[in-house]
C-alpha cells in the first residue's frame, strides 16, 4: 500500500512538470486563453506631396485589453523569403498598450526598404513582458504571445492635411508651426540625447479624433478635454458631437489656417469658462520629457507641439500639435506615446533621441516620419482640472477671473463669442457672431442678448470702433453667464 503511494505521488509530480514546461512553450503561447494580439497589421508608407519621406509605421492592433507593462519587437520579411532574421527586426522592444480594439503604431525607417502600396508582407510580432530580451532567432516569449500575420502596405499622405500647399505658413502659426523657430534657428545643431527611466500613461487612453486640413491643434485640445471632462463625470456639459467642440475651438483660438501658439491657452480658457469646465491651462516653452511626464502622472493633459524645419524638399517650416498619452523608456531611449491627429487610427511612439541645440538653449529632437527633415519639441500645454468650491459665503477679489469684453450699447459681453470677418462688404474687419449674451453692466448678474445687427455688412461693428476692456467678473457673474450661454 506504501509503495502504491508512492507511485502516484510521483506520478502527480511528473504530470506537474510536464504542465508547467508545456505552459511556457511557444505553442501553448500562442493558444492562451485570452489572445491579445489582433490579424490585420498594416503597414503605412508616409508620402508628403506625393513623396515618400523616408518613414512610416507598422500599426498593430489587439483584441483584449492587459494593463500590464508589454513590449513589442517585430520583423518583417520584406524580401518574403520565409525566414525572419535578427537584421530584419523592425520594431526593437518598444513599449506596448494593450487595449481592446486599439492600435499601437511603431514608427519604420524604410529609407533601406522597397516596398510599395498594394503588397502583403509577412509580419512576426513578439508582445513581450517589460525587461524580456528575444531575438529572431529565438522567438519564444514567456507569458507573452507571438504572431505571425500579414501586413498590408497603404500609402498615407500629409500634404493637405498640414496645409503645404495653402499659403501663409510661419514660424508663429501652428498648423502647427515651431514658435520659437525663428530664435533658435540660427546655430542648429544635433547631439545625441541621453534616456531615463520613465513609464508614465493616461489611463484609459484619450480619444483619437482624426483632423481636418490644418485643425490639428483644436482637434488634439478637444481629445483632451473630452477626457478630462469624462474622468471627472462632466461630460454631459461638452458638446456631444466631438467635431461640434473643434468648431468652437477654432473660433476661440481665433483660427485662420492654424493657430497662434499664444492663442492656445486663452482660447481653451475661453471654452472651459463657457463650459463650466475647472480646467486650468498652462503654456511651457520648450519641456523635457520628464516634464512631460510629471504632468500626465499628476492627472493633468498634455497637447505637445512640434516644430518641423530643414524638408529635404525644400517645403516651408512647419508643425504639428498632438495629444500625450504617455511617456515611456525603451532601450536606454525615451519615447513619447501619442493621439496623433494627422496619422492613421491608433498610439503613434514616437523616439525622443536627439536635441536640437541653439547657443545655450536645447529642446527635444522627435524622430517623427511624416516629415522630412527635422522635428523637435518646442512647447506643450497642460490642462489640470481643479475642483470649484461649492460653498461661498462672500465674494471678494480671490473669487473675480478677468475676461475681454467688448462694449456694446453699454453692455459687456465675452470677446470669446465673436468671430472677426476680413473686409468685404464692410470695409474694415468687423465683429460678426449669431446671437451673443453679455452682462447689463460691469457689475450686474443680469444677462442681456443681442443679435448681429448687420450680418451682411459690418456685424456688430468695425474692430477699431468697438470697446475692448478686460473686467474682473465675480463667480456669480461667471455662473449667470454659463447659464445663459448655450
Amino acid at each position: 500500500m506504501f509503495k502504491r503511494a508512492v507511485w502516484i505521488v510521483i506520478i502527480i509530480l511528473i504530470t506537474a512538470t510536464v504542465g508547467v514546461f508545456l505552459f511556457n512553450q511557444r505553442w501553448f503561447i500562442n493558444k492562451r486563453p485570452t489572445p491579445l494580439l489582433g490579424n490585420d497589421a498594416i503597414i503605412y508608407v508616409y508620402l508628403l506631396g506625393g513623396q515618400q519621406t523616408g518613414g512610416g509605421v507598422v500599426s498593430i492592433p489587439y483584441l483584449s485589453t492587459d494593463r500590464g507593462q508589454w513590449n513589442i519587437s517585430a520583423w518583417l520579411d520584406a524580401n518574403q523569403d520565409g525566414n525572419y532574421a535578427d537584421d530584419e527586426l523592425v520594431v526593437n522592444g518598444q513599449g506596448a498598450r494593450v487595449y481592446s480594439e486599439y492600435r499601437n503604431n511603431f514608427v519604420l525607417d524604410l529609407t533601406t526598404l522597397s516596398i510599395t502600396a498594394g503588397q502583403n508582407l509577412p509580419l512576426r510580432v513578439a508582445l513581450i513582458p517589460l525587461g524580456t530580451p528575444v531575438t529572431a532567432s529565438q522567438p519564444t516569449v514567456d507569458a507573452g504571445e507571438l504572431k505571425t500575420m500579414n501586413a498590408a502596405v497603404e500609402y498615407y499622405e500629409f500634404g493637405d492635411l498640414i496645409g503645404l500647399d495653402v499659403t501663409g505658413a510661419s514660424v508663429e502659426l501652428k498648423r502647427g508651426i515651431a514658435g520659437l523657430f525663428n530664435i533658435l534657428k540660427p546655430n542648429l545643431a544635433q547631439a545625441q540625447s541621453e534616456g531615463g527611466g520613465l513609464n508614465a500613461f493616461r489611463e484609459p487612453p484619450l480619444p483619437d479624433i482624426r483632423q481636418e486640413s490644418m485643425e490639428c491643434t483644436p482637434t488634439s485640445a478637444a481629445n483632451n478635454l473630452i477626457s478630462l471632462a469624462q474622468e471627472h463625470d462632466a461630460g454631459n456639459q461638452l458638446p456631444q458631437n466631438p467635431q461640434d467642440i473643434i468648431d468652437e475651438l477654432k473660433q476661440d483660438m481665433n483660427f485662420n489656417n492654424g493657430v497662434l501658439i499664444n492663442n492656445i491657452v486663452t482660447g481653451k480658457n475661453a471654452f472651459a469658462q463657457r463650459h463650466n469646465l475647472p480646467i486650468v491651462s498652462e503654456l511651457i516653452l520648450r519641456p523635457t520629457a520628464q516634464q512631460i511626464a510629471q504632468a500626465i502622472e499628476s492627472g493633468c493633459v498634455v497637447e505637445l507641439s512640434m516644430g518641423w524645419v530643414r524638408s529635404r524638399s525644400g517645403y516651408p517650416d512647419t508643425g504639428h500639435v498632438v495629444s500625450v498619452v504617455g511617456v515611456t523608456n525603451a532601450n536606454g531611449i525615451n519615447q513619447v506615446q501619442v493621439h496623433d491627429p494627422a496619422t492613421p487610427t491608433g498610439m503613434d511612439t514616437y523616439n525622443l533621441d536627439f536635441e536640437v541645440r541653439a547657443g545655450d538653449k536645447s529642446l527635444e529632437g522627435i524622430t517623427y516620419p511624416g516629415w522630412d527633415g527635422i522635428a523637435f519639441i518646442d512647447a506643450m500645454v497642460v490642462e489640470c482640472w481643479q475642483e470649484p468650491e461649492r460653498a461661498r459665503t462672500s465674494v471678494d477679489d480671490s473669487d473675480k477671473s478677468s475676461v475681454e469684453m467688448l462694449v456694446i450699447d453699454g453692455h459687456y459681453f465675452p470677446k470669446y463669442q465673436f468671430r472677426v470677418g476680413d473686409p468685404d462688404v464692410c470695409d474694415a474687419h468687423h465683429y460678426h457672431a449669431g446671437t451673443v449674451y453679455g452682462l447689463r453692466d460691469k457689475t450686474s448678474t443680469d444677462v442681456v442678448s443681442m443679435t448681429d445687427p448687420n450680418p451682411g455688412s459690418c456685424g456688430f461693428g468695425r474692430v477699431r470702433e468697438v470697446s475692448v476692456e478686460f473686467i474682473d467678473i465675480t463667480f456669480e457673474q461667471s455662473q449667470a453667464l454659463v447659464a445663459a450661454i448655450p
